[in-house]
């Protein structure tokens, strides 16, 4: 588990989860929706943007290819303030590669049902193609 120093389920999610909160998008029709965040002192301002096409199709783009480290949060992993020890799992370091779970309600204003959605991992476009948490299923955003 990266960030071990941190404890407790709601100071870890307060701390460690760069999390924008939800969006919503009209098919077609609806204007851009930027997965703003402000948590500073991190140099990411933006997990990415949400958009749709003139047809409706869903489009999720990824960060800006930024990384950085909060100097406050303590160190288990032997590295220096700053400090990146491996390609993976350095405490304290966050990027912006938008990879995690996204769930979606589809409403149709054509049907008098509404289609539910299903959850999904997002990252593929902005990360390794093997790369994902454990899921039953897992939804290529390009598909």
């Amino acid at each position: 588990m990266r960030n071990p120093a941190v404890v407790g389920a709601d100071n870890r999610r307060s701390t460690l989860d760069l999390d924008p909160g939800p969006r919503s998008i009209e098919g077609g029709a609806g204007s851009p929706q930027n997965f703003a965040i402000n948590r500073p002192p991190l140099a990411i301002s933006t997990l990415g943007e949400l958009r749709s096409d003139k047809t409706g199709r869903l489009l999720v783009i990824g960060g800006m290819g930024r990384s950085g480290f909060d100097p406050a949060i303590p160190r288990t992993d032997k590295g220096l303030v700053g400090e990146i020890k491996d390609y993976v799992n350095n405490d304290s370091w966050f990027d912006d590669v938008a990879d995690g779970p996204v769930e979606a309600e589809i409403v149709s204003t054509a049907h008098s049902s509404e289609p539910k959605g299903h959850g999904s991992w997002s990252g593929r476009p902005t990360s390794p193609r093997r790369f994902g948490a454990i899921a039953r299923c897992t939804t290529p955003t390009w598909t």
